[in-house]
C-alpha cells in the first residue's frame, strides 16, 4: 500500500511538472495575474483614494475569479458580459430596495421576488451562475448600505459598488486580451479535432471487433471511448457557444461551425449505436457471424475501414489545426470526462461479452489501477486514449487487403477472439447447410475480389465506392440467409391459422411461489416442481390429444430452461415460450442490420462533412454575435397546413403528437381551446414544479437570512461580524436537488474554511512588517502564490470550482476588510486577523444552517426523485415517439398505395421524427450526471439501485436506436407495388398488435416509474407471436422468389427496407420486457404491495 502511494505522489508530481512545462498553464498563469492584479490595485493608496467607500473595493474579486481571465476571448467575454449584466441588473435592484429602506416589511417581499425570479434564471445552465450570484449580491447590498446612512438612500454607495466591479471587468478583459490571448473559434476547431481523432480510433476498433479481430484490451478501450464521445458531445456545445460572442478574420462563419457540429454529433450517436450492437453480440450470433456474413464481406470491410481513417484525417487537417493529436487534457474538458465516467461508474453493470482467449496488454495506468481496485482518473482515462490511438494508427498504416484474410501472429491485435485456432475459411462453403443457410458459393463477395486500379486506392475519394461494395457484399448474403432457410415454402402462414387456445396461452393456476416469473402456459407448467405425492401421474394431455412421459418432459424441458437461461445474454427474452431456432437468427440479424445501418449513416454523414470542410471559402472578417441571433437561411414557421411542394421551409418548431397524428391521417387538427381554468390549472402545475419548488426554497432562505438584518436584536450583531458574506453561500449551497447540495456542502466548507485560515495565516505573518500594520507586498504575493493551485482548479478542473472561487474569495476578503480598516482607514480597534477569521466563518455556518433547514425538511427534493421522473419522461418520450413513427409508416407504406401520405407531410414529419430522436439522446445523457447526484446521497433504507436504473437506460438507449434504424430504412420514398401487396399487406395484422402492445407496455412502464406504482407479476405472452412473426416473414420471403416481380423487388431496395424495419422493431419487445423486469424490481409486484387492500 505503501509502494503504491509513494508511486501515485510520484505520478502527480510528474504530471505537474509536465503541466508547467506545456502551454496548458498559461490560463492557470492568467487567472494568478489578474487575481494578483486585483489585490495589489486595492493596496496602492492613490487607487484606493478614487473610491469614497473603500470597503467596496473587495466585490472586485469575484469578477476577478469568475470573469475567466484565462480562458479563451469568446469564453472570458461571454463570462464578464454576464457578469456586468448582472451587476447593472442588481444596480437597479439596489436603487428599489434601498428607495424601500423605511419599509423592511416591502424590502423582504421585493427581496424575495428578485431571489425567486434569479433562482429560476440560475436552472438554465452553469453559465448564468455568475450573472445571477452578483445580481443578487448588488441588490442586497441595497438593504445593508441604507443602514449606515441612517435608513436613507445613498446613491454614493451604489456607484461605488459599481466602480468597483467595473474595475475588476477591466482587470479580466486587459489580462485576457493582451497575455497570450486564445480565440475560441481555434479552441473549437482543436476540439472538433480532438473528437475526430476520437471518432478515427472509435471506428478503428470498432472495426476491429467486426472483424473479430479485437482484444480485451481493445473492448476496454472501445468502453472508455464511448464515455469519451459523450463528454466530446457537450464540450461540442460549450465551445460553440463561447465562439458565438467573438469576432474573427476566418474562413468558417457560425453556420459553417453549426454544420460541421452536427455532422460530428451524428458521427457520435452512429459510432455509440454500433458499439452497443456489438457489446451485444453473444457466442450464438459470433458463430452465425463468423462462419456466414463476415467472410464475404470482410475485404472490402477493411477497404472501408481504412478510407474512414483517411477521409477523417483530411478532415482535420483541413480545420487548421495541422496534423489530428489528441488533447484530451484541453482546459475543461476533463470535467465532462469525469461526469461521463461517474455517470458510468454510478449504473455500472457488466455488458455481454464475447469470450477471448488472447491475452489482454493493458494500457499502462488503467491495467494498474485495474489492479488496485480503483477506477482510473480522467488524465490517466486521456493518457491510455492516447496510447491507444498511436497503437491503431500504426495498425491502420500497416494493413493492406491483402494481409487481410491472414492472422499475424506478430500482432496481438489480430488474434481471433473466439475459442480455438481459427483456421482458414473459403469464403461461403462454410457448413451453412446443415444450419439452413444455403449461401450461394458464386457471390462476388469473396475476399479476393479485383479492385479497379486507380491513382488512389483509399481515401475519401474512394469510401462511397468501397462501402457500396460492402453494403451490397453484406445485404446480398442476409437476403441469401432470408429466403434460404429449413421452413417449407409452402407451409401455410401463422397469420391465416386458428390461434393458440387460452389454456395453451395462460395454463392453469399455481402457486406463484413455485415459480419466478409471470403466468406460464400449459407446456411450461409441467417444469415446475411439484409435490412427490403428485409425481405420481403417470402422463399429461398435450393439446393435440397425445399422451407425453411426465417425468422426461420434466426432465429433458427443466435442463434445457436452466441451460438457456445460463447462456441468456441480454436480449433474450425471458418469457415462458422459448425462441424459435429463426428467431434467434432473426436476433442475430438484427444486430448485424443495426451494424450495418451504423456504417451507412456514418459514411453518408463523413462524406458530407469532408466535402463541407474542404469547400472552397474566402477568409473574412466574421461577427459571430450577428450570424448566431439571424442565422442566415432559418426561416420562418409555416403554419399548420403544408402545400404538397417539394421544398419545405425550415421548421423549428415542435409538432405535438395530435397534431403530427392529424398530418399523417389527413384530418383536420384542432388545437384544444384553453379557458381560464386550464390557464390557472397550467399555472398552478408550473409553480408545483421542481424549478418553481427550488426557486421558491432560495427566496425563502434568502428572506430567513435577510431577517437577521432586519430584526433590531439582531441587526447590530449582523452588522459587527460582516454577515453579508453569507448570503453567497446561501446562494451557491442551494441546488435543484439534493445530491448537488451534498457535493457543495462539502466544496463550501472546505473552500471558505481554507481561504480564512490562509488570510488569517497570511495577516499574521505580514503583521508590523516594514513599517506597516500590515506588509502589501508580502500579502500581495503570499496571495499569488496561495492562488496558484486553486487556479488550476479553476481552469483544468472545473468539478473544484466552487470550492477554488470560495477559497480564493474568503483569502481576499479577510485580508482586504482587515488591511483597509486597520493600514487605510487607521481604525487600530479593528478586530484582530484571527476574530476577523472567525467571524468569517460564523457567517458560514449561518448560513449553511439556513441552507440544510431548507433542504432536508422544506420541500426536499432528492437526486434519486428527480433521476426517477426524468427516466419516466424518457419513457414517455419513447412512447410519443413510437405512436407517431407507426403512423408514419402507415403513410409511407400503407396496404394500399393510393392511401400514401403527402410527400410533404410526409417529410415534414421525418424532420420531426429527426428532431425527436437528438431530443431523447440529449435526455439520455442528462440522466448521466443526475446518476452521478443521486449515487453520493445518503440512504438509509436501500442502497442506490444503480445497475437496475442503468438497465432502464439501456434499454430505452436500444429502442431508441432501433426505432431509429427503423425510420431510417423506410425513409419518405415510395415502396414498390409488389412488396405492398405481397407483403406489407399480408404482415400488417402483426405490426398492429406490435404496436398496440408496444404502446400499452411503454405507458405501464412510464406511469410506473412516474407515481412510484408497481405492476402485476402477470406479463404479456408476446414470444409465440414474435415465434409466428419471423416464421411468416420467412416464408413469404422464399415465396417471393418464385415469381419474376418478386425477384426483382427483393434485389431493389423495397424488400430490404422494409424487412429491416421489421425486425428493428421486433426487438422491442425484448427490450420493453427488461424495463417492465426493472420496474417490477425497483417498485415490486402489484400482488406484493401492501397498499393493495
Amino acid at each position: 500500500m505503501a509502494k503504491s502511494t509513494g508511486s501515485r505522489i510520484l505520478g502527480y508530481l510528474r504530471e505537474w511538472r509536465k503541466f508547467i512545462a506545456s502551454k496548458r498553464v498559461i490560463p492557470t498563469l492568467k487567472g494568478v495575474l489578474a487575481y494578483t492584479l486585483a489585490v495589489a490595485l486595492i493596496f496602492i493608496k492613490k487607487y484606493d483614494d478614487l473610491s469614497r467607500y473603500p470597503l467596496a473595493l473587495s466585490s472586485m474579486i469575484i469578477v476577478t475569479v469568475a470573469g475567466g481571465p484565462g480562458k479563451t476571448i469568446g469564453a472570458c467575454l461571454q463570462s464578464t458580459g454576464l457578469a456586468m449584466a448582472g451587476v447593472l441588473l442588481g444596480c437597479g435592484f439596489f436603487a428599489i430596495l434601498a428607495l424601500l429602506a423605511a419599509a423592511p416589511v416591502a424590502q423582504g417581499i421585493v427581496l424575495a421576488m428578485i431571489v425567486y425570479l434569479m433562482a429560476i434564471v440560475r436552472t438554465r445552465g452553469q453559465r448564468w451562475f455568475t450573472f445571477v450570484l452578483l445580481s443578487i449580491l448588488v441588490a442586497f447590498n441595497g438593504i445593508y448600505t441604507p443602514m449606515l446612512s441612517g435608513n436613507t438612500f445613498n446613491p454614493m454607495y451604489l456607484l461605488e459598488y459599481l466602480k468597483s466591479y467595473a474595475w475588476g471587468a477591466a482587470i479580466v478583459i486587459s489580462v485576457n486580451f493582451f497575455v497570450f490571448p486564445r480565440t475560441s473559434e481555434r479552441e473549437l476547431r482543436k476540439t472538433m479535432v480532438t473528437s475526430l481523432e476520437h471518432l478515427a480510433t472509435f471506428a478503428a476498433l470498432i472495426g476491429k471487433a467486426y472483424t473479430l479481430t479485437g482484444t480485451e484490451e481493445d473492448q476496454e478501450a472501445r468502453e472508455l471511448l464511448s464515455q469519451t464521445v459523450k463528454a466530446d458531445f457537450t464540450f461540442l456545445t460549450e465551445k460553440i457557444n463561447e465562439t458565438s460572442v467573438e469576432i474573427n478574420w476566418s474562413v468558417y462563419s457560425m453556420e459553417d461551425y453549426q454544420r460541421f457540429t452536427d455532422h460530428i454529433r451524428l458521427l457520435q450517436r452512429t459510432l455509440i449505436t454500433a458499439h452497443i450492437s456489438l457489446l451485444r453480440l453473444d457466442k450464438k450470433d459470433i458463430d452465425v457471424f463468423r462462419d456466414t456474413i463476415l467472410p464475404p464481406t470482410k475485404a472490402s470491410f477493411m477497404r472501408l475501414r481504412r478510407d474512414i481513417d483517411l477521409t477523417i484525417r483530411e478532415i482535420g487537417d483541413s480545420l487548421g489545426c495541422g496534423p489530428m493529436f489528441v488533447e484530451a487534457t484541453q482546459s475543461g474538458y476533463l470535467e465532462y470526462l469525469d461526469r461521463e465516467r461517474a455517470a458510468d461508474a454510478a449504473g455500472k453493470i457488466q455488458p455481454v461479452r464475447r469470450t477471448s482467449t488472447a491475452k489482454s496488454t493493458l494500457v499502462g495506468a488503467a491495467h494498474t489501477n485495474r489492479q488496485e481496485g480503483r477506477n482510473i482518473t480522467g488524465k490517466e482515462a486521456a493518457e491510455s486514449l492516447f496510447q491507444v490511438s498511436k497503437r491503431v494508427q500504426q495498425e491502420l498504416g500497416s494493413e493492406t487487403p491483402a494481409q487481410m484474410d491472414s492472422t499475424r501472429p506478430s500482432t496481438p491485435a489480430h488474434h481471433d477472439t473466439n475459442n480455438g485456432p481459427q483456421t482458414p475459411r473459403t469464403a461461403p462453403e462454410i457448413d451453412t447447410q446443415r444450419k439452413g443457410y444455403h449461401i450461394s458459393s458464386e457471390s462476388p463477395l469473396n475476399s479476393t475480389v479485383p479492385v479497379a486500379p486507380s491513382k488512389k486506392k483509399y481515401g475519401p475519394a474512394k469510401i462511397k465506392e468501397h462501402f457500396k461494395e460492402f453494403e451490397a457484399a453484406q445485404k446480398k448474403v442476409l437476403v441469401e440467409i432470408l429466403t434460404s432457410s429449413d421452413i417449407d415454402q409452402d407451409a401455410p402462414l401463422k397469420i391465416h391459422e386458428p390461434g393458440p387456445s387460452i389454456s395453451e396461452l395462460y395454463g392453469g393456476d399455481y402457486l406463484r411461489g413455485n415459480v419466478e416469473e409471470g403466468d406460464l402456459p400449459d407446456s411450461i407448467v409441467r417444469c415446475i416442481k411439484v409435490p412427490e405425492s403428485s409425481q405420481s401421474t403417470p402422463a399429461i394431455s398435450s393439446s393435440k390429444g397425445g399422451q407425453v412421459n411426465n417425468e422426461k418432459t420434466q426432465s429433458r424441458v427443466s435442463n434445457e430452461h436452466q441451460d438457456q437461461g445460463r447462456e441468456a445474454s441480454e436480449d433474450d427474452d425471458s418469457s415462458t415460450v422459448q425462441p424459435t431456432p429463426q428467431f434467434k437468427r432473426n436476433e442475430t440479424l438484427v444486430r448485424v442490420y443495426s451494424l450495418l445501418f451504423a456504417w451507412d449513416g456514418f459514411v453518408k454523414c463523413l462524406s458530407t462533412l469532408h466535402a463541407e470542410a474542404l469547400k472552397k471559402r474566402r477568409r473574412r472578417f466574421h461577427f459571430h454575435v450577428y450570424e448566431t441571433i439571424v442565422r442566415p437561411g432559418r426561416k420562418v414557421m409555416p403554419d399548420i397546413g403544408i402545400d404538397d411542394s417539394d421544398e419545405l421551409q425550415e421548421e423549428a418548431r415542435e409538432l405535438s403528437t395530435m397534431e403530427a397524428l392529424a398530418l399523417l391521417e389527413n384530418k383536420p387538427y384542432t388545437p384544444p381551446s384553453s379557458t381560464l381554468f386550464h390557464k390557472i390549472g397550467n399555472i398552478n402545475q408550473w409553480l408545483s414544479g421542481d424549478t418553481s419548488v427550488f426557486a421558491f426554497k432560495s427566496a425563502a432562505a434568502a428572506s430567513v437570512f435577510a431577517t437577521l438584518i432586519f430584526a433590531e436584536t439582531t441587526r447590530q450583531w449582523f452588522i459587527n461580524y460582516g454577515l453579508t458574506s453569507g448570503l453567497l453561500t446561501c446562494i451557491v449551497a442551494l441546488a435543484p436537488t439534493l445530491g448537488q447540495s451534498l457535493r457543495t456542502f462539502v466544496f463550501q466548507i472546505c473552500g471558505s474554511g481554507v481561504g480564512a485560515m490562509a488570510g488569517w495565516t497570511i495577516l499574521q505573518i505580514f503583521k508590523g512588517v516594514g513599517g506597516y500594520s500590515y506588509n502589501p507586498y508580502g500579502i500581495c504575493a503570499l496571495l499569488g502564490i496561495f492562488s496558484v493551485p486553486l487556479q488550476y482548479c479553476v481552469y483544468e478542473n472545473a468539478q473544484l470550482f466552487v470550492l477554488a472561487f470560495l477559497a480564493l474569495n474568503s483569502a481576499s476578503s479577510v485580508v482586504i476588510i482587515e488591511y483597509l480598516n486597520v493600514d487605510y482607514l487607521g481604525n487600530t480597534a479593528f478586530d484582530s486577523p484571527a476574530l476577523r477569521a472567525g467571524k468569517y466563518m460564523v457567517s458560514l455556518g449561518v448560513a449553511l444552517a439556513i441552507v440544510i433547514t431548507f433542504q432536508l425538511f422544506v420541500l426536499r427534493n432528492p437526486a434519486r426523485r428527480t433521476l426517477r421522473k426524468a427516466i419516466g419522461a424518457l419513457v414517455f418520450s419513447n412512447l410519443a415517439y413510437n405512436t407517431i413513427l407507426q403512423a408514419y409508416v402507415r403513410a409511407v407504406m400503407p396496404p394500399n398505395p393510393e392511401h400514401r401520405g403527402r410527400p410533404a407531410v410526409l417529410k415534414r414529419i421525418e424532420r420531426e421524427l429527426k428532431h425527436r430522436e437528438a431530443k431523447m439522446q440529449m435526455q439520455i445523457i442528462d440522466i448521466g450526471s443526475l446518476m452521478a447526484y443521486a449515487s453520493v446521497e445518503p440512504s438509509f433504507t436501500t442502497p442506490f439501485p444503480g445497475e437496475t436504473i442503468q438497465k432502464i437506460v439501456q434499454a430505452n438507449q436500444i429502442i431508441l436506436d432501433r426505432l431509429r434504424e427503423g425510420r431510417a430504412a423506410i425513409g419518405a420514398e415510395p415502396c414498390d407495388p409488389f412488396i405492398l401487396e405481397n407483403m406489407v399487406s399480408v404482415l400488417s395484422p402483426y405490426r398492429r398488435r406490435a404496436s398496440r402492445n408496444t404502446k400499452i407496455g411503454l405507458y405501464l412502464c412510464a406511469m410506473s416509474l412516474m407515481s412510484k406504482s408497481p405492476l402485476p407479476h402477470d406479463s404479456d405472452v408476446s414470444q409465440a407471436m414474435l415465434n409466428h412473426f419471423i416464421h411468416d416473414v420467412l416464408i413469404l420471403s422464399s415465396q417471393l422468389l418464385q415469381h419474376e416481380n418478386g425477384r426483382r423487388a427483393i434485389h431493389g431496395g423495397s424488400y430490404t427496407r422494409y424487412l429491416f424495419y421489421l425486425i428493428n422493431v421486433s426487438g422491442v419487445q425484448t427490450q420493453l420486457h427488461r424495463i417492465n423486469a426493472a420496474c417490477r424490481e425497483l417498485f415490486g409486484v402489484l400482488e406484493d404491495n401492501p397498499e393493495l387492500r
